[in-house]
């Protein structure tokens, strides 16, 4: 049983087969180990125009990552080469904004979020070159739906913070809580039902976008609107700026 409640941007679709089995490539791109047990931490995330960002400590640093539910889990080169973390595989790969490239997937020894150490996860090799945005947000990656389906995360949004526990009855308020049935995928997408103008679809419960659920091209094309704006090089009126790297990223005025 998957021990999930609810819960950037690139979502990687599509694995094609080089030496190994597509089936060997998707077991390494999930592995992940829960190492703790009887646990109850707290993490303070910092919500960047929709994007969780929660600390990990992969070696002696800690990073900025993004809480993605409907990911992969992600690691720069920088990051690659400074743990001297090997090359396992190789694998071509699509986005959901069409572009493909060759990617690699490795495997980190260990990985810490609060003090929760999760072991031998797989991850790909990824710098968002092709999404400069997502640099403003993280200096890390994505921490996706394989070391999220290891634990159980309630999201307080006022309090902007994460509970992260494998007990259930270390969570309060459960009793008036709404309960939504999650399905799951063969590549552990997590997918919730929802009725769009009366007719039910599946939609990707997806933190990793700047939102929340989000629906496939092709399905979403059926129920766009006509009435649309389309805005480029807008502003935003929050008036916050993030520096991750080179990238210093600075939003004012009104969109």
């Amino acid at each position: 049983m998957k021990k999930i409640i609810f819960l950037i941007a690139t979502k990687l679709l599509f694995i094609s087969v080089y030496s190994q089995s597509a089936k060997e490539q998707l077991a390494l791109a999930n592995a992940a180990e829960l190492s703790d047990n009887n646990f109850y931490e707290e993490i303070i995330y910092e919500d960047r125009l929709g994007y969780f960002i929660i600390p990990v400590k992969i070696g002696n640093d800690i990073y900025e990552y993004i809480f993605d539910t409907g990911g992969f889990n992600t690691l720069t080169s920088n990051i690659l080469n400074k743990n001297q973390l090997p090359k396992l595989m190789e694998v071509q790969v699509g986005s959901s904004n069409q572009m493909k490239s060759k990617i690699t997937i490795t495997k980190i020894p260990l990985l810490t979020i609060a003090v929760i150490n999760f072991k031998d996860i797989g991850a790909f090799n990824f710098d968002f070159d092709a999404s400069p945005q997502i640099k403003c947000y993280t200096n890390g990656g994505l921490i996706g739906k394989s070391i999220i389906g290891k634990a159980i995360w309630q999201i307080n949004s006022l309090d902007k913070k994460i509970i992260l526990t494998d007990k259930m009855s270390n969570l309060n308020n459960l009793d008036n809580a709404l309960k939504i049935k999650v399905s799951f995928d063969k590549t552990l997408n997590p997918f919730i039902k929802a009725k769009i103008n009366g007719k039910t679809e599946s939609f990707l419960l997806d933190f990793g976008y700047g939102g929340f659920i989000s629906l496939t091209g092709k399905d979403g094309e059926k129920y766009a609107s006509k009435k649309v704006t389309k805005i480029i090089g807008g502003r935003l009126n929050w008036g916050k700026w993030y520096s991750s790297g080179k990238y210093l990223c600075v939003y004012t005025g009104e969109l």
